[in-house]
Parts: structure tokens; sequence; C-alpha cells
């Protein structure tokens, strides 16, 4: 599997970015006209967080297309994952710990939501799990690779483009004390 793109953290700390990055993942390359759509938002409202991901590397111009008698431009992910820049750098701290807080107030509210919308009764495929744990370093070592694997077959589905889309969020850290 490619290594994630790395990009300014700052940049992945908008939950609407991270839907708009979400969206281009699963539904391939989009102009702002056809997210708009996807999100239910104005395309007005998008123009800013699309610059901002174009100019940090992440989406590209994929091609431009007539839409009525408008042009448009369509966009495309430059990498299939991104990731946060090293956590080891003192700068990039706070913008590493708003992208992960934005990451995981998205999968609260799509999890509530799915959790809402799931008729009673039904069996659901929603899960959520949270484990504190003692791992050794080899333990860390061995449950990364094991995210890893799981990366690949998300990604490997994902081509498929079949059944429903999910969303998987996943978070390892060592606890400190407070």
């Amino acid at each position: 599997m490619k290594r994630p793109l790395a990009v300014d953290p700052r940049v992945l700390a908008s939950p609407l970015r991270a839907e708009i990055i979400g969206h281009l993942q699963t539904e391939g390359p989009l102009s702002i006209r056809e997210l708009a759509a996807h999100l239910s938002r104005p395309a007005s409202g998008l123009y800013h967080h699309v610059r901002l991901l174009e100019n940090s590397g992440l989406l590209a111009e994929y091609e431009r297309r007539m839409s009525g008698r408008q042009e448009e431009a369509v966009y495309t992910l430059t990498a299939p994952r991104v990731a946060g820049t090293d956590a080891r750098d003192p700068a990039r701290r706070a913008g590493i710990a708003a992208a992960a807080t934005s990451a995981l107030r998205l999968a609260g509210r799509e999890f509530v939501a799915a959790l809402t919308a799931w008729p009673p009764g039904k069996r659901t495929n929603l899960r959520l799990s949270r484990q504190r744990v003692w791992l050794s370093d080899d333990g860390a070592r061995r449950a990364a690779a094991l995210i890893g694997r799981l990366e690949a077959l998300l990604a490997a589905e994902n081509r498929r483009r079949k059944g429903r889309i999910h969303v998987v969020t996943t978070v390892v850290v060592p606890l400190v004390k407070r």
C-alpha cells in the first residue's frame, strides 16, 4: 500500500474538509457542484475548502468539463490516503491535535446518525470499541501492522465500489497520566 500523503495537519482540522476528502475517496473525481449535492451544502461554501485542499497538494484539477453553458473544474485526490506530518515536531502538534479532534467529532456525528436512522430491531454492522490495554513495544508494532492490513482491505473494497459506504476511524495512542 502506498504511504499516505503528508500535509499540514491544520488542513485536516475541518470536518467539512474531511467530508470532501471522504467523498472524493468513495465517489472519485467530482466538481464543486457535485460535491455540494453530495454534502447537501451550497457550492459557494465549498470553494474556500477546496482551494485549501488544492494548495496543500491533496487535491488536483482532474479535468474541465461543461455543465450547461458553464465550464467547471473537476477535482481528484492526489493520493489514496492522507496523514498529518510528524507528531515529533512540536510546531505541528497543535495542528495534529485539531485534526484528530475534528476526525473524532465527525466520526461521532456519523455514528449517531447511523444509529438513529437504523430501524429498531434490525441487525446492523455498527461497531464501537474502546479498549484501554497494555501494549509492549512489540505489541504496539503488531497492532499497527494489523491496522495497516485492515487499511489495505478497506482500500481494496473501496476500489470495488460495491455494497454500502461505511466509515472506519481508528485511534491508537499511548495514554499519559494527567
